[in-house]
């Protein structure tokens, strides 16, 4: 999908996490869902960051110390 830097607002919820994350990779919509995931301990690992019910927000990310991290997607199929 490509590396982009997307900054979203202070206060956005998981809707306008979701928009912003779908009009930069536009194929997340015809996936269905995704999961972020961040670096591990060593640099090839990467670990889930589990979804709360809501979904993703701002707020959610900034509790799990995200600031300007670097996240990674991955694209969940539809079946």
């Amino acid at each position: 999908m490509g590396e982009k830097k997307i900054t979203f607002r202070k206060s956005a919820d998981s809707a306008e996490v979701n928009t912003e994350l779908e009009e930069a990779y536009p194929r997340l919509k015809d996936w269905g869902r995704f999961e972020l995931l961040r670096s591990g301990q060593r640099v090839k690992d990467l670990v889930l960051i589990l979804s709360p019910p809501g979904g993703y927000s701002v707020n959610f990310l900034k509790k799990c110390g995200l600031g300007q991290s670097t996240i990674y997607i991955r694209p969940i199929q539809k079946v």
